[in-house]
């Protein structure tokens, strides 16, 4: 490793120019999948290692880890489309309107599906099994993967 004078924040500026920009559009709107952010993550990576000092071929682990452990703790563009879904659909899921109304009737086709006791979106995504593939059960998984986070919407 050389080394390199790049701050933390010039870190992330730096990788905020590289990948947020190659997918050009708006990851909150969006369905891409995981596999299709991640093949844009790791073609900007190796610039970006290079840029702060690093060889191309380090380990990601030091600039997606979590910062108090000591590295960079860039965000993942899975993450961060995950994020701005589950922020969506509490907006939508706040507001009365015809929206909420057609999410509301969506959960409860979902529930009926996937057979839970509990509301759907409380229970762990094993029991999607049976559930119709779509956007509501992405989020679902999504849910699942943070834990309780936004469910005080619903």
């Amino acid at each position: 490793m050389t080394s390199s004078t790049v701050t933390e924040d010039d870190a992330y500026i730096l990788y905020g120019v590289f990948f947020f920009p190659a997918t050009s559009f708006p990851l909150g709107v969006s369905q891409i999948e995981c596999k299709d952010l991640k093949k844009v993550e790791s073609r900007y990576m190796i610039p970006t290692k290079q840029q702060l000092g690093f060889r191309g071929t380090s380990s990601n682990a030091i600039f997606y880890g979590p910062q108090k452990l000591g590295v960079f703790e860039l965000p993942s563009l899975v993450d961060f489309q995950e994020k701005q879904h589950l922020r969506m659909l509490c907006d939508h899921l706040c507001t009365n309107d015809h929206g909420q109304k057609a999410i509301s009737y969506l959960i409860s086709m979902i529930q009926l599906e996937s057979g839970c006791t509990i509301p759907v979106l409380y229970a762990t995504y094993k029991f999607s099994t049976r559930a119709t593939e779509g956007w509501l059960k992405e989020y679902w998984r999504i849910l699942d993967k943070y834990g309780n986070i936004h469910r005080q919407c619903w």
